[in-house]
């Protein structure tokens, strides 16, 4: 998941936030601001932290696939993108055209 800031961002003081923070000047998170699954970015700025917690998980339980967001589809389980699965088709199709040309020019 991605926020993107057209200038500046700012996490307020014990507040938590999934996914990648995007900010074209800077970004602040205030005391105890949480960022879980994500990055703090900021293209020209700096990025401030005061005491906080960016994690690559969410309290995630791998015996119940759940996360603290309640959602198997954000704890882990993969989803493909609408564009992955058309290019992995295109992709066999075009092996597969490729292996029946090989075997035709052989015969």
């Amino acid at each position: 998941m991605f926020w993107q800031a057209g200038s500046s961002a700012t996490l307020d003081t014990g507040t938590t936030s999934a996914g990648n923070i995007l900010a074209f000047t800077s970004i602040t998170t205030n005391t105890g601001a949480t960022i879980v699954w994500g990055r703090a970015l900021a293209r020209t700025g700096a990025v401030t932290m005061d005491t906080n917690t960016i994690t690559d998980a969410c309290g995630l339980d791998f015996n119940s696939r759940l996360g603290d967001f309640g959602s198997a589809g954000f704890a882990g389980n993969s989803v493909l993108e609408p564009g992955t699965v058309p290019l992995l088709c295109l992709g066999l199709l075009a092996l597969t055209l490729y292996g029946w040309q090989s075997r035709k020019r052989m015969a």
